[in-house]
């Protein structure tokens, strides 16, 4: 997908069209905003004005007062995740990348399998050192002592 993005910009560019086009996306972001929460705001008012009252009638209170619930939550959940949508630059926060950064660093350190045996065991006795490599086996590796 990404590499498909790079042609794509570099026949913009090749065309000459690329200012003119961060100019009509500059423009069509704001209203592709408004349209967005004039859509919201129309289908809260039909919401409100005419199902509301059928819903009572054809479903009860409980059921009415509940379907009012789970909608409200979800148009809420929709304007949040749209306003975020458009609050956070595209790159993602830097705790994103700091965590993803620590993660990559925990992730490729040396694990204990890796571990040579006299780091593993370093202060320890031999005879601590025999059980714990004993322990350290599995069944398949100790069948053939049975």
């Amino acid at each position: 997908m990404g590499n498909i993005l790079l042609k794509f910009s570099k026949g913009i560019e090749k065309l000459g069209i690329g200012k003119l086009l961060s100019r009509v996306l500059n423009i069509c972001g704001p209203l592709f905003v408004i349209g967005f929460y004039t859509l919201i705001y129309y289908h809260i008012r039909v919401f409100c004005t005419v199902i509301i009252a059928v819903l009572f009638k054809r479903l009860g209170v409980a059921f009415s007062l509940m379907w009012m619930m789970a909608g409200g939550v979800i148009g809420l959940n929709v304007v949040f995740n749209y306003t975020m949508a458009m609050i956070i630059k595209a790159n993602g926060p830097k705790e994103i990348k700091k965590i993803e950064m620590m993660r990559s660093r925990y992730k490729n350190r040396q694990t204990k399998k890796e571990m040579r045996e006299s780091e593993r065991y370093e202060g320890i006795s031999s005879e601590v050192k025999q059980t714990m490599r004993y322990r350290a086996k599995s069944l398949d590796d100790l069948r053939h002592v049975w």
